[in-house]
This record gives C-alpha cells, structure tokens and sequence, in this order.
C-alpha cells in the first residue's frame, strides 16, 4: 500500500512538473523582424513562442536568405499583415515534437529549412515541419546553406528528373545573375559539365557569371535569339532553362 502511494505520488509530481515545464515554455518570448505595414521598414518585436505540433522542428535561427519573394512581399503581399518574412533559413535544431525519431532530426544538428508555408525566418527562432528541414553536409558551412535550399535544390531537380543534362552540351539560362539563375548556373556547370550561356540584363555582371561557371554570356534584348546560335554553330541550345517566365521566352522563341 504504501510503495503504491509512493509511485503514485512520484507520478502525480512528474505529471505536473511535466505540465509546468510546458507551461513555462509557452511564455518563452523571441525577437523577430516584423513586416507590419507595405513599403514600410519591418519592425523588431518580441513575440510569443509557437507550440509545437507532433512533427514540428524548432529552429534557433543562424541565417536567413532575402530572396525575391521576401522583397516582393515588403511592397505587396496576399498574407494577413503583421507578419515575419523569410523562408529560407539555416541554423540549430533546439526542439522538436514527439512524434520526431533520432532517424530524422537531433537535438543539436544543424539544418537548413524550407519554411514556404509559414514564413517566419526573420527571427531568432522559426519552428517548421520535420518534412522541410535538413541535414546540412559536415562540408558545407552553416552560412552557405541558407541560400542553397530553394535555387540550388530546384536546380538540382530540373536537371536530375526533367531533363539530365550531358556534359558538353549547351543550357541557356535566364535571369543569370539572379538567384535561381545562378544556382542554376553552379549546378549545371558544377555537377554536370555542360556549357552554359548565361542571361543577363546588364554586362556589368557578365564576367561574375563566368567566374560561377557559364562559359558566355548573352545581353537580354531582341538578339538574344541570333545571339545564341552564333555560340552554337547554329544549332541552338540543347535545353532552356527559364527562371523569369514568358517574356524571356517570347525573346528566345524557337530554334
């Protein structure tokens, strides 16, 4: 009788502290960068940590990219205002939900997330699903890995599943001073030694293209077309790819 009301006393403490320590944490305050108003300087303020659901991540936050979209986003958004911009993000898991196994993530690990949905990265912590958070490699420095995630894994997929490029052949991409652009650029020259012929809207950056690895670069303008097939003994490029849209294309047109 008197072990049973020992470990039922051990039990109802554990329970409660278990309660008090959740408690405790959703009290826990961050600072992040809120955009508050369009056009507007965001604004630094402490919010309230998110509880974490069953397979989310909490990250503490090292780096956080300023792409495209968070600049579009800082003039007009279809998001409710206020809100914390930023989805591509790197740093050190500190938390995650119960559902999460040692397989997937580690208390302590650095990752780099993929925060679409929610946005959120402007901020001393972002908490994501264990589905958009990776591993970053051991030689590949915390820094370098918050822009790697979108650019460079889109890249990484067109070529690998949509259309393999083959070394030696020619890849016109646009926008290639841009960040998809050159993330493309280092994938298709890096990983599968074609020769790219990159897109700019100013020669001012042509040669920083070339130092990433296209070996020419074409002026964005109504020659592009001529342009290229003088780089490709007439033959044009084996693959397009286009990370601006269809004005670009209507320029290039067919070969």
């Amino acid at each position: 009788m008197t072990s049973n009301l020992a470990r039922n006393l051990v039990r109802s403490y554990f329970t409660n502290f278990s309660t008090s320590v959740e408690q405790f944490r959703s009290l826990g305050t961050y600072k992040a960068a809120v955009l508050k108003k369009l056009n507007e300087p965001l604004v630094i303020e402490e919010k309230i940590q998110q509880k974490l659901s069953t397979n989310d991540v909490r990250i503490k936050v090292n780096f956080c990219s300023v792409n495209s979209v968070d600049c579009m986003s800082f003039k007009e958004t279809t998001r409710e205002l206020p809100f914390v911009p930023g989805y591509e993000l790197s740093g050190k898991v500190i938390e995650v939900g119960k559902n999460i196994t040692n397989e997937q993530i580690i208390i302590g690990e650095r990752v780099a997330a993929l925060s679409l949905e929610k946005f959120g990265g402007f901020a001393e912590e972002c908490v994501v699903n264990v589905n958009d958070c990776f591993r970053i490699p051991t030689n590949v420095t915390t820094k370098d890995a918050a822009v790697l995630i979108c650019g460079h894994s889109t890249a990484v997929f067109t070529f690998s599943k949509l259309r393999r490029p083959k070394e030696d052949e020619k890849i016109l991409i646009s926008a290639g001073s841009a960040g998809l652009g050159l993330a493309a650029i280092d994938v298709a020259a890096s990983m599968f030694k074609a020769k790219v012929i990159a897109v700019t809207d100013s020669e001012d950056r042509s040669e920083f293209m070339r130092e990433r690895g296209a070996f020419s670069t074409v002026k964005y303008s109504d020659k592009i077309q001529k342009e290229v097939l003088s780089l490709t003994d007439k033959k044009g490029a084996q693959i397009v790819y286009d990370a601006v849209g269809a004005y670009v294309l209507d320029k290039i047109g067919s070969w």
